[in-house]
């Protein structure tokens, strides 16, 4: 299906169900912490330890729904298909986990990303674009990498629909040749053969965006993206962006696929003779 920009997605990571649509009176609604602590010296002077990365909590409220339009909302609340749930919402243009995009600034290191050959990627800090002076903190640094040694995001693998398309870009310099690429898995969670672009991609001494489409094939449920090298060399990358079913766009913050929980407390109702009412909380783990 192609994915509706207007509706949320729920469910487990290959069969997430787009839930119905809200009111147009009462716009969605979430709310945004950060964990972190906020300190205070005897001077006075304030200082604000942030320990994570931002997570969301959102109140739906659904009305004028039958019994048919709230399955998903109620296996949602039951946890009855025994999975874990996750998120989507299309509304925030990049789906990448947030420490993907950002090159690894949100946590000032690489946990986010894995290296499949000899390279030992490095969070290299203060060396972005000029688009990220005062946005990003730095970037991955891939040293002495050569053919076919491979950098996929790992934090979480993105949620594919297969009728729809993929623009993954990336920022990118160094002294290397390599490709974008993808590694999907099945609704089985199974890994399937890696998916590379065709044309091949020069890193220079100059920051470049590079972009690609990603055209799933059917039966992929979720996937990696990430850069599949060509040459010998190294190269420094950071502003990694999934559009969904978009022309590419500017980068932004990746807001990802979380996994999430339904508050144990919901409200219920009736709506004239048929319909029914049912309001949730979901909240990002």
């Amino acid at each position: 299906m192609v994915v509706n920009r207007f509706r949320f997605y729920l469910g487990p990571l290959g069969t997430l169900h787009e839930l119905p649509g809200l009111p147009t009176e009462t716009p969605p609604q979430f709310a945004l912490s950060i964990p972190g602590v906020e300190h205070r010296s005897l001077s006075g002077r304030g200082t604000v330890d942030r320990n994570g990365r931002l997570r969301r909590s959102w109140g739906l409220g659904f009305d004028w729904l039958t019994e048919d339009q709230e399955l998903a909302i109620q296996a949602a609340l039951r946890g009855s298909a025994n999975a874990t749930l996750r998120f989507y919402d299309p509304r925030k243009r990049n789906s990448l986990p947030e420490d993907v995009s950002t090159g690894g600034s949100t946590t000032r290191g690489v946990t986010a990303f894995t290296d499949v050959g000899a390279a030992t990627p490095v969070f290299l800090a203060a060396d972005v674009p000029t688009d990220f002076s005062g946005i990003l903190a730095g970037g991955i640094n891939w040293p002495m990498v050569t053919n076919t040694q491979q950098l996929w995001g790992t934090f979480e693998r993105h949620p594919i629909f297969t009728t729809s398309t993929y623009r993954f870009s990336v920022y990118a310099k160094g002294s290397t040749t390599f490709k974008l690429g993808v590694r999907p898995f099945n609704l089985a969670g199974v890994e399937q053969a890696n998916v590379l672009d065709a044309a091949t991609s020069t890193a220079t001494g100059v920051w470049q965006r590079f972009s690609w489409v990603y055209t799933p094939a059917a039966g992929i449920a979720s996937a990696y993206f990430g850069l599949n090298a060509t040459g010998s060399g190294n190269i420094q990358t950071t502003g990694w962006t999934v559009q969904t079913d978009e022309p590419l766009l500017k980068w932004t913050f990746g807001y990802g696929c979380p996994e999430v929980t339904t508050q144990l407390d919901a409200s219920g109702g009736y709506w004239k003779t048929k319909y029914h009412k049912v309001g949730l909380i979901i909240r990002e783990l």
